[in-house]
């Protein structure tokens, strides 16, 4: 796929999830590389920084995105050599950063499986491929649980959790957002993904998370956030919660004289997590 298709997939959340978005946004890069018609090395990499920028910038609150982007520019730019090598080892570049990334995600899975206990009930929040990554992998390892996923209004992504967890035959319930407070007393671990760790630790996710883990801590039930370190702020730039279109909350419906507004993320303290679970492992503290 083109950068173009893909940066608007991103904005219009057809493509979701950090990681997800991350390897898109790797093999758009690849994509562009093998169509370049650049004659220079200086306009190649000028063209790769153009494109790269178009990327980063389809979702500001997902720092994966602008860190996988960076990333892939920074490889190529290393490598010293002029067209036509240049444009054939960016490829391997490319190809090689893909692959780490993936690899990062197995390892985190695995590891992250490990929290899970038999009989526990979990409750997830949206939808994060590393969130049901690991849930899959525990249950894979013949572990036996019990999943509550939210609807996560307004775009549903806790629908394609539900969906993905109960093709891998683990039992699971969907509930509406504002139910969160009224079923955590029967849970026993909480777990979400992240967009964005920030340099303090302090998590940006999909709105709803903040009032989870509030929820959790007043019921004393353990929660943890599990992301790869890609998605770590480690530069201190921070990120823009985004809005996104009213439409999307009133689905047709019309309300003269109400402003809706329409926040994405939120931001939960890291002193509301039990722990983080990176490729790097569980920790408790961050």
């Amino acid at each position: 796929m083109s950068v173009e298709s893909v940066a608007r997939d991103i904005k219009e959340m057809k493509i979701q999830g950090a990681v997800t978005i991350a390897i898109a946004a790797e093999e758009a890069l690849e994509e562009f590389i093998k169509s370049c018609q650049a004659g220079s090395r200086d306009d190649f990499l000028s063209q790769l920084r153009a494109e790269g920028r178009k990327l980063a910038e389809a979702r500001p609150s997902a720092i994966a995105l602008p860190n996988a982007v960076r990333a892939f520019i920074e490889k190529v730019e290393a490598i010293n050599l002029g067209m036509p090598d240049l444009k054939e080892a960016a490829l391997l570049a490319g190809k090689e950063l893909i692959a780490d990334t993936k690899d990062s995600f197995n390892e985190l899975i695995e590891k992250g499986s490990e929290v899970v206990r038999d009989g526990q009930l979990i409750l997830i929040h949206c939808h994060s491929s590393t969130v049901t990554g690991l849930l899959k992998k525990a249950w894979d390892k013949g572990k036996r649980f019990k999943v509550i996923c939210t609807e996560t209004r307004p775009s549903k992504q806790g629908f394609l959790s539900a969906k993905e967890l109960a093709e891998h035959e683990i039992p699971t319930t969907l509930v509406v957002d504002s139910a969160v407070a009224s079923v955590m007393p029967g849970v026993d671990m909480a777990m979400v993904g992240a967009d964005t760790v920030l340099k303090n630790g302090d998590v940006v996710n999909k709105i709803g998370t903040l009032g989870l883990a509030l929820a959790a801590k007043e019921f004393g039930v353990p929660m943890y956030v599990a992301t790869q370190r890609i998605k770590f702020d480690t530069e201190g730039k921070g990120v823009d919660i985004e809005s996104r279109p009213a439409e999307e909350i009133l689905e047709g419906a019309e309300l003269p004289g109400v402003e809706v507004e329409n926040l994405v993320f939120d931001i939960t303290k890291k002193v509301y997590f039990r722990g983080i679970i990176t490729e790097g492992g569980v920790r408790q503290k961050w």
